[in-house]
């Protein structure tokens, strides 16, 4: 069986990050079924070679094996029809459509997981995508190639900073951030979610951004003043401008002007906001642009999650 990665510690994988008591995750307001007619979202992990600040292009889809799964598998119609059954013959579909328009090759990476990456490391299968949502190609990697592949596509090593990670999807993830960072080859970031249109075409990039500390702490922050400068350009320039040069590359493969939102929305209970801050400038030089802001309740049902899909919608 495959199966999507779900985020955890990467010190204990049986810690999950905290969710708010009723109102759910973007990843629920923004699901396909809620989105409005037309609408779809993806979400991939991409590249930015840092030498020359350009997208790569490739993209990557990481999805964990079982145990108990033949492996490794080569066998392109098991493993298609094993992906179909994780993520649906209509989104890997039109995530190889979108590749195909975007002119950037997509990538499955296909793994066990393992408690011990270095004296246990798991070999990979990488399957490329094609404008069908087929697999067109597989083949068996080793992690050596996998982490030589990344510096490649990354213009060089590449970490994560010196606090490392303190969760992920994967525990390989874990590994390379804050196990391996001799060999500085961290898995790339990805988007949280790419809005697109009938045709396919982006129309928003979004950035969920958690708000985990209440106000009995004198460190919180309220949602009616998060912002970019909160976290822009220190901690989180890196993020932020790699989603900038996402934009740009589409904005220069679309002819369009594709905007950037950040999401914050709280964890703790009591809370009862959410903000929605359009995010404006160039890369390296980013921040909130305050003509085009919405502060909403968090919902409390599937008709009160759409209203905030429809409210993101008409900021576009």
């Amino acid at each position: 069986m495959i199966r999507k990665p779900v985020w955890a510690r990467c010190d204990d994988k049986n810690a999950m990050p905290r969710k708010h008591q009723y109102s759910g995750t973007p990843d629920d307001w923004f699901s396909d079924s809620l989105l409005p007619n037309n609408f779809s979202g993806i979400s991939f992990d991409f590249f930015v070679n840092w030498s020359t600040y350009q997208l790569s292009d490739e993209i990557w889809i990481k999805r964990i094996v079982d145990n108990k799964y033949y492996w490794p598998q080569l066998n392109r119609s098991t493993l298609e029809h094993d992906l179909y059954k994780c993520d649906t013959k209509a989104y890997v579909g039109t995530l190889g459509a979108f590749a195909d328009r975007s002119k950037v090759k997509l990538n499955y990476q296909f793994f066990k997981e393992s408690d011990d990456w270095n004296s246990q490391p798991q070999s990979f299968i990488s399957a490329s995508i094609d404008k069908q949502g087929k697999i067109s190609s597989v083949t068996h990697k080793s992690l050596t190639t996998i982490k030589n592949e990344i510096q490649t596509l990354s213009g060089g090593p590449v970490s994560v900073g010196s606090k490392g990670l303190t969760y992920s999807s994967t525990t390989l993830e874990c590994y390379l951030a804050n196990g391996d960072k001799a060999s500085k080859a961290a898995w790339p970031g990805d988007v949280d979610l790419l809005i697109l249109d009938k045709n396919l075409t982006p129309v928003a990039i979004l950035e969920y951004k958690k708000n985990t500390i209440p106000p009995r702490y004198s460190n919180n922050i309220p949602i009616t003043d998060e912002q970019l400068s909160n976290y822009y350009p220190k901690p989180d320039q890196r993020k932020y401008d790699r989603l900038a040069i996402l934009r740009d590359f589409l904005n220069h493969q679309f002819q369009r002007d594709i905007p950037i939102f950040n999401l914050y929305f709280p964890t703790w209970k009591g809370s009862t906001y959410m903000k929605i801050e359009h995010i404006i400038g160039d890369v390296k030089n980013l921040r909130s642009n305050p003509e085009n802001v919405s502060l909403r309740p968090l919902p409390t049902n599937k008709k009160e999650m759409q209203k905030i899909t429809y409210s993101l919608i008409t900021m576009i």
